[in-house]
């Protein structure tokens, strides 16, 4: 593990109009109306914000290299990503999304990814291939405290749950003749698991409930294909929340990495283009299914977006006087 490195980032982010942008929101409802993802509209990878309702896009950290898998602090003050910036490898980095400033929090030769924050803010978990295959570490926000989590698979897309006392993700195992990908849940001090349910692949994240009390997740249900469903953790009842991903013709097209909103109303996630393979675009579903209504298509453009993540009410610095606030980012990139 090497010393933390903290400098100031003057992130590129500009405004078409070289001015400040002003967005005015209803300051109750904030927390659940923006979703920050990645995006390789541009070329690379960068982090980008839009509404729930697809509106109001807007370039969050725009840099020369790949920015992924981000995740705010629950204070809202941070940002958790992975970038491949100073090497072949991806590490994890934090963001003062305040002062601008930054450091990295793991600078090993391997890659180093898909953060997420414990709930009180003090820690981050992660996966890493430091030792062959991807295991899940966790370690303090100031790069002390690393400690290896799970042992036993190639292991994908953790979520630590609100209470503080889980951490979901997918584990690929073998099951003779072949290998299978399950979902599971890692204690927080890396002493229990417990295995819930089949998912469709690796790689594909899971998301709690605020209440900690159910995960969204990808499955397969045959005859129909991959879906988002959301689990009862306690029970093991399984729902399903969108339709499967299998079109006339045998066609599959995947749909995961569910993001439930603070007010456990919607669920972001992710699917694959019908028309463009290797595209994907973002969707918003409300978390009681798609036959309460349908899935709203957020993102439009023919490029690759992943990794959606509500933005907390904290980040926007609501005024705790007033029913609506104007929130201000200097030299923020707004685009069409």
């Amino acid at each position: 593990m090497g010393s933390k490195r903290v400098y100031p980032v003057f992130v590129t982010l500009m405004l078409l109009s070289n001015v400040l942008l002003t967005i005015n929101v209803v300051a109750q409802d904030i927390g659940s109306e923006y979703i920050s993802f990645s995006t390789n509209r541009n070329g690379n990878y960068d982090i980008y914000m839009i509404d729930r309702h697809g509106g109001n896009l807007q370039a969050l950290l725009d840099g020369p290299a790949d920015e992924i898998h981000a995740r705010w602090s629950p204070n809202g003050r941070y940002l958790a990503y992975a970038s491949n910036e100073n090497a072949d490898f991806y590490n994890i980095y934090v963001m003062d999304m305040r002062t601008q400033q930054r450091w990295q929090l793991t600078n090993l030769p391997a890659n180093d990814t898909t953060p997420t924050w414990s709930p009180d803010g003090t820690e981050i978990a992660f996966i890493s291939d430091r030792r062959g295959e991807y295991r899940i570490y966790k370690i303090g926000i100031n790069g002390e405290k690393l400690s290896q989590l799970t042992k036993g698979g190639d292991d994908w897309g953790p979520s630590w749950s609100p209470d503080g006392q889980w951490i979901a993700y997918n584990t690929l195992q073998p099951d003779p003749p072949h290998k299978r990908v399950y979902l599971y849940i890692v204690s927080a001090d890396g002493r229990k698991t417990r295995r819930l349910a089949t998912a469709v692949e690796k790689g594909r994240s899971a998301a709690w409930s605020p209440d900690s009390k159910k995960i969204a997740f990808s499955t397969w249900e045959l005859g129909i294909g991959p879906k988002i469903a959301i689990i009862d953790v306690e029970s093991g009842n399984l729902r399903r929340v969108t339709l499967g991903g299998r079109v006339p013709g045998g066609r599959v097209f995947m749909k995961y990495a569910p993001a439930w909103s603070p007010d456990g109303k919607w669920i972001a996630y992710v699917s694959d283009n019908l028309e463009v393979q290797h595209k994907t675009f973002l969707y918003v579903v409300d978390a009681v299914g798609e036959e309460r209504a349908e899935s709203i298509r957020l993102t439009t453009h023919l490029s690759t977006n992943i990794s959606p993540a509500w933005v907390p009410e904290p980040f926007f610095s609501v005024s705790p006087s007033a029913k609506k606030m104007t929130t201000l980012w200097g030299k923020l990139k707004q685009h069409e």
